[in-house]
């Protein structure tokens, strides 16, 4: 009788551990489906950064192959080694990481803002060893955004400082002409006369046009937007950029994805924008060893233009106030070009980023919505 109770006893316990191994197998499942479709991207490293296991949001995030993103490092998708250095000081210090923010490269070579989370899991295994498990947060668009509002406020700002310049510089400077053509008329005609008025004249005539100028660099651009390729556009402004640059002794190099779709654009207004671009990078390079890259590919939703120099860079503290007006480092410049660019663009419904390395070069980069299908 006792040994029919133990044998039924070790009859259920066989059951319950049966059930339990069920259980984990379940959870397991369960968990890999998650990690699997889950829409960020997740992945899973050694102590020394290296994949050991990635899912399919991470792959398409970067645009890799899942296996090809298992030879590499997480140091290998970092623009910047030294903020690499800092995550891989922070995680082997604290043994997690929360919201660290980087810029990181797909494989074609797009650039995108992310947040990183990384924490230490122990393995379980009694063995001390452990692993990395993290998640990757694109916020480009976020980022983007944000940048966009602070570009709009700051358009909006410029644009009422104009209009209030205009008001109270063109009303005295108007009284100023009339003033001058009467005393134009009164004053005995002399060499000396004639000079004076001729230099009031011209200078009050310059005042009137850097007002113009000013108001016109601020205010929205009226475009009209027709669905097109982008071929076209900037094959026109190249050629009126390639005789700058074969008498500069200067290289031309093009690099547009084959098949692109149409965008929505104002042909003559855009290629403005672009030659404005082109020249600019043009006067930065020197005679003789200057690259002029122009390159255009498709994203998800947008076409991306980026034309960069091998020229002498603009300083970091320089690059937020590029687009501002009358910000200019030439000397005979007045700094409106990059602000009409910049609304160009804007009113486009795109985005123009730059950056932007001194001795090394300058790269801006175009975003512009794709037109939808009619």
């Amino acid at each position: 009788m006792a040994g029919k109770k133990q044998g039924d006893r070790l009859k259920a316990a066989h059951e319950r551990l049966k059930r339990a191994n069920r259980r984990i197998d379940e959870n397991q499942k369960k968990y890999q489906e998650l990690f699997d479709k889950s829409i960020d991207a997740i992945f899973v490293t050694t102590p020394e950064l290296l994949f050991t296991d990635i899912n399919k949001s991470m792959a398409t995030l970067f645009g890799f192959d899942q296996n090809e993103l298992l030879t590499l490092n997480l140091k290998n998708l970092f623009k910047d080694g030294r903020r690499f250095s800092e995550l891989n000081k922070r995680i082997t210090k604290n043994g997690s990481l929360i919201d660290f923010e980087a810029v990181l490269k797909t494989k074609s070579g797009l650039e995108i803002n992310c947040v990183i989370n990384m924490a230490e899991l122990d393995v379980g295994d009694g063995s001390n060893f452990y692993i990395y498990q993290g998640i990757i947060h694109d916020v480009t668009a976020r980022k983007r955004a944000e940048r966009e509002m602070i570009m709009a406020e700051k358009i909006a700002m410029t644009g009422k400082i104009a209009r209030s310049i205009a008001h109270e510089v063109r009303n005295p400077l108007t009284n100023l002409n009339l003033a001058l053509e009467q005393l134009s008329d009164e004053i005995p005609e002399s060499d000396d006369s004639t000079l004076y008025v001729d230099i009031i004249k011209r200078n009050a005539d310059r005042i009137g046009q850097l007002i113009t100028e000013l108001l016109e660099s601020s205010k929205p651009k009226s475009l009209e937007l027709l669905s097109q390729p982008i071929y076209p556009v900037l094959d026109e402004a190249l050629k009126l950029t390639k005789d700058r640059l074969k008498l500069r002794e200067m290289k031309l190099k093009e690099s547009f994805e084959k098949d692109l779709p149409d965008v929505r654009v104002d042909k003559a207004q855009l290629k403005t924008a672009l030659l404005n671009i082109f020249i600019n990078a043009t006067e930065a390079m020197k005679t003789g060893v200057g690259v002029l890259l122009v390159e255009a590919k498709r994203t998800s939703d947008e076409i991306v233009i980026k034309i960069s120099d091998n020229g002498k860079g603009i300083e970091k503290k320089n690059l937020t106030e590029l687009f501002d007006p009358y910000f200019t480092a030439k000397k005979s410049g007045m700094g409106l070009g990059l602000t009409a660019v910049r609304n160009i663009i804007n009113g486009h419904n795109g985005s123009i980023e730059v950056d932007s390395e001194i001795k090394k070069g300058t790269s801006f980069t175009i975003q512009l919505p794709i037109a939808p299908i009619s």
